[in-house]
C-alpha cells in the first residue's frame, strides 16, 4: 500500500485514512501523526469481535473491519478536503461504498489482495463437521457481499492475472485490471545486480548468492492467520522427518547442522512450545528479509489462503531458493520455471533431503529466481495503470 500512495502522491493530493489494529500499525504511524495527510482509527480485538457478534448478515472477515468511526471520519474527509476518489485496499472495505449516496461524483476503487471466496473455498475443504457447516455458511456470505462491492466498485485491480480471471468467472466483471504488488526489496536488488554483474561480467544465473547458511530453512509468515499458523505446524513435523532421514543417511554430505527458523508477529502458544535446538520461533523480528537472505531454503506448504503471496516473492527477491506447492505458486510461477515444486508430506521431504544436501546448486536456483521477480514483478507496470484510472481526475 505504501508504494501505491507514493505513486498517487507524484500527481495528486492524497490523505490516508487507515486501522490501527497492531503495534506495527502504530509504530509506522507515529512517523505521519502530525501530518493532516495521514489520519487513523483504533480498533480492538473486542471491537472487532463485537461486530462480528452483532453483523450476522456479514461474513465475520468483513465484519471485523466494520467501524462506525472510521466511517464518520471518512464523511469528515471527503467534505471538508473536497476528495474526488477513494482508493481502497482489500474486499472487506468495499462495505463503505454506500459513500457514494452521499457523494455521487466520489469515484469508488476497491483493490483486492486477493479472492476471498477462493480463501474460503479452501478453509470449507479443509474443514470438518459443525466447523465445515460453519464454513460453508461464511462462504455463501462472502459470495453475496462480494460480488456486490466489485459489482458497485467504479474500478478493481488485483495483483495477479489468475484473480482477475477468477472475478470475470464468479462475478462477471470483465474490465478488472492487474497491477504488481511492490515490496522495497526490488529496488535494493536492481542496484544490486548492476553492480554485481558490472563487476564478474556474468550473468544473473551465473552469480552465486553470498552470505547463506547451509542448512538453514525459513518460513515466513502472519501467525495470527490461520493459513500460515497450520503451514508453519506442518513444516515443523515435516522438518523432523528431515532431520531423521539424514541422520541415517550416510551417503548425504552435510556440512551444516539443519536449522528451521519460523519468523512472524504473534505465534501461538502452541507454535512456541515447538521450540527446539534446531527449531526457532522467532515472533516479531525488525527485518525478515535478513532471515530469508541467510537461509538456503525457504519452503512454504501452503494449503489454505489464496492471492498472490508476498511472502514467496520476498524470498525468491533476496536470491533463496523456494520449495512450494500450488497454493504458494499462484499468480506468480505456476508453471515451476524457477520454483521447486511439492504438494505431498513425502514430495516437501524429498525436496528439502535433496537441496540441503547438495544434489542441487541452491545458489544458481535462488539466482534464477531473483532474475525472474526482476523481469515479472517490477513496479513500472503499476504505475502506468494508477496514473491511467486517476490522470482525469
Amino acid at each position: 500500500m505504501g508504494k501505491e500512495i507514493e505513486t498517487l502522491q507524484q500527481d495528486h493530493e492524497v490523505w490516508v485514512l487507515s486501522f490501527l489494529s497492531q503495534p506495527f500499525d502504530r509504530e509506522l504511524y507515529e512517523d505521519h501523526k502530525n501530518d493532516p495527510h495521514w489520519q487513523a482509527v483504533s480498533i480492538s480485538k473486542w471491537t472487532r469481535a463485537w461486530h462480528i457478534l452483532t453483523e450476522p448478515w456479514m461474513p465475520y472477515y468483513f465484519a471485523a473491519r466494520t467501524s462506525l468511526r472510521l466511517a464518520l471520519r471518512l464523511i469528515s474527509m471527503v467534505r471538508k478536503y473536497q476528495i474526488d476518489a477513494i482508493h481502497a485496499e482489500y474486499a472487506a472495505m468495499g462495505q463503505y461504498l454506500w459513500i457514494k449516496k452521499l457523494f455521487p461524483r466520489l469515484k469508488f476503487t476497491l483493490v483486492e489482495h486477493d479472492m476471498t471466496a477462493q480463501s474460503y473455498e479452501r478453509k470449507v475443504a479443509h474443514s470438518r463437521g459443525l466447523k465445515k457447516a460453519f464454513m460453508q455458511w461464511q462462504l455463501a456470505k462472502v459470495l453475496c457481499k462480494e460480488e456486490k462491492y466489485i459489482r458497485k466498485a467504479d474500478h478493481v485491480l488485483v495483483f495477479n492475472e489468475k484473480d482477475r480471471k477468477l472475478i470475470e468467472k464468479y462475478y462477471g466483471r470483465a474490465d478488472v485490471q492487474v497491477i504488481n504488488p511492490f515490496f522495497d526489496e526490488l529496488g535494493e536488488l536492481s542496484s544490486f545486480r548492476a553492480a554485481e554483474n558490472q563487476e564478474n561480467g556474468r550473468t544473473p544465473e551465473q552469480n552465486g548468492l553470498k552470505n547463506h547458511k547451509d542448512g538453514m530453512i525459513c518460513f515466513l509468515g502472519q501467525m495470527a492467520r490461520p493459513e500460515n499458523h497450520q503451514a508453519a505446524m506442518r513444516l515443523i513435523r515435516l522438518f523432523g522427518e528431515v532431520e531423521e532421514k539424514l541422520q541415517t543417511d550416510k551417503s548425504r554430505d552435510m556440512t551444516a547442522r539443519p536449522e528451521l527458523f519460523i519468523v512472524g508477529n504473534r505465534p501461538s502458544e502452541e507454535l512456541k512450545s515447538k521450540e527446539s535446538e534446531s527449531v526457532h520461533i522467532t515472533g516479531f523480528v525488525d527485518d525478515v528479509d535478513s532471515y530469508l537472505r541467510q537461509a538456503q531454503l525457504a519452503v512454504f506448504p501452503l494449503e489454505q489462503g489464496a492471492g498472490i503471496k508476498v511472502k514467496v516473492l520476498r524470498a525468491m527477491a533476496v536470491g533463496t531458493a523456494v520449495i512450494t506447492g500450488d497454493i504458494g505458486a499462484e499468480g506468480i510461477d505456476e508453471n515451476y520455471e524457477v520454483l521447486i515444486h511439492a504438494e505431498s508430506d513425502e514430495e516437501y521431504v524429498s525436496a528439502i533431503r535433496k537441496y540441503l544436501s547438495g544434489e542441487n546448486d541452491t545458489a544458481k536456483i535462488g539466482a534464477q529466481c531473483r532474475q525472474f521477480v526482476l523481469e515479472h514483478f517490477g513496479w513500472e507496470k503499476s504505475e502506468k495503470v494508477l496514473y491511467k484510472l486517476y490522470h482525469s481526475i
